[in-house]
């Protein structure tokens, strides 16, 4: 029995260095700021136990990244033609959210559009967590 609480103790510290790790990846990679994006801190992880690990997502734009908005997917689709998202009681959308700006590509906070296709969709989740990428990223961790 001892043997096997160290193995699952070298595990769970390699699945917690690794699940950090992919996390920073993720960050540097997909946001245009990296680590100085207004979004960097909305994710991380945390160890719930020795088998359980949580990845908590502090803001609805991580999904919106990962799954698409607007044309590019229905369940965040607008009310424009194809999905666009369009204005409904203003001439103008209004992003002064600078989380929302930054996922459009725009650097100031204070954005009017009259519509926006939305975010094509970047299979976030996929890509960084249920890959065998991930699955080498312990490997790497492990002793």
């Amino acid at each position: 029995m001892e043997n096997e609480d160290m193995l699952t103790e070298i595990v769970s510290e390699a699945v917690d260095k690794a699940l950090g790790s992919t996390i920073k990846k993720m960050i540097s990679e997909e946001l245009p700021k990296g680590e100085g994006s207004s979004i960097a801190n909305k994710i991380h992880h945390e160890k719930a136990s020795e088998t359980e690990f949580y990845v908590i997502i502090e803001t609805p734009v991580w999904d919106y990244l990962s799954e698409g908005t607007g044309i590019y997917n229905p369940e965040y689709s607008g009310q424009g033609e194809g999905g666009a998202i369009v204005p409904i009681n203003a001439k103008a959308l209004h992003f002064k959210n600078r989380e929302i700006a930054a996922a459009l590509g725009f650097e100031n906070e204070d954005v009017f559009l009259k519509k926006v296709r939305g975010i094509s969709p970047r299979y976030l989740w996929d890509r960084y967590f249920d890959s065998d990428m991930f699955v080498e990223e312990i490997m790497d961790m492990m002793p």
